[in-house]
């Protein structure tokens, strides 16, 4: 994607960018000059990496909303995992704490996440309540067993550990359409089959009730890759029944996985963040 110089030169007047790398943290942070703010988190998917490392339109799309930017990788970069398999939850208590000691920063966040990070990001705002906001995007409501490089293998993890200790997770099962996923890359049979483990699904729910701020999901109609569409109502739902106290909303857009393009997912993304997250 290209980018014109009138946006890069933007870019430079309108925030300071930092590599972080203190106490094992692997992050690029954003700070716009200027009062005390909260600030925006951002997590990527199974791609691993930073997220927007190539997307500065993205990024701009965040900073032109006037806060700090965070955004964060936790595997897939050197002095981090390969892999995505039991990611240590505690690694993004010291990204908090990191953001907690930064001057002018209001230790309240949003954060965003795509597929992958979308289960990291409600799992997350779940658990923590400096969380005051989460945009989700084809996500899911339960935890998944991690991805390991190469040929899946046995046993398998979870995504997400904490103390040392797997979080539960639904395992994909050896199938027919698993193998199938692996050669099309479409695994959206192999995960509705996998959430018919009702014993497993009870088990790895995201507990999205305890979130302490709105909720936005985006998810995509016909996702091949797994069921985000379905996984998306079952959180609404159970928003729905607690009841919980703050806005939340299901928007579907598009046909597939990768929903997040400029023209139709970030001005729902910017325009959740104007109202609930100011």
């Amino acid at each position: 994607m290209s980018h014109s110089t009138n946006s890069q030169s933007h870019l430079e007047k309108a925030m300071e960018k930092q590599n972080v790398t203190e106490n094992g943290l692997r992050a690029n942070f954003y700070q716009v000059n200027g009062k005390q703010r909260r600030v925006i988190i951002c997590l990527g998917g199974s791609e691993g990496g930073l997220p927007f490392a190539d997307h500065e339109a993205h990024l701009q799309a965040l900073l032109d909303l006037g806060h700090p930017v965070l955004c964060l990788a936790y595997f897939g970069v050197a002095g981090l995992p390969q892999s995505l398999e039991k990611i240590p939850l505690e690694y993004f208590e010291r990204a908090f704490d990191w953001l907690s000691r930064q001057p002018d920063i209001i230790n309240e966040y949003a954060i965003i996440g795509g597929s992958k990070g979308g289960e990291l990001a409600l799992l997350l705002a779940s658990r923590y309540s400096q969380v005051k906001a989460v945009i989700a995007s084809v996500p899911s409501n339960v935890v998944w067993q991690g991805i390991p490089s190469g040929f899946p293998r046995s046993p398998l993890g979870s995504s997400w550990s904490y103390a040392g200790n797997d979080l539960p997770f639904v395992p994909l099962q050896f199938s027919p359409a698993l193998i199938m996923g692996l050669i099309t890359h479409r695994y959206r049979k192999a995960y509705e089959h996998a959430l018919l483990n009702k014993k497993r699904v009870a088990q790895a729910i995201i507990p999205v009730e305890k979130i302490g701020g709105p909720v936005l999901l985006i998810s995509g109609r016909k996702d091949t890759l797994w069921p985000s569409m379905p996984m998306c109502e079952q959180i609404v739902n159970r928003l729905a029944a607690d009841p919980f106290p703050y806005p939340y909303q299901h928007v579907v857009i598009g046909e597939g996985h990768g929903v997040q393009n400029v023209e139709t997912f970030w001005p729902i993304v910017t325009g959740f963040l104007r109202e609930h997250f100011k």
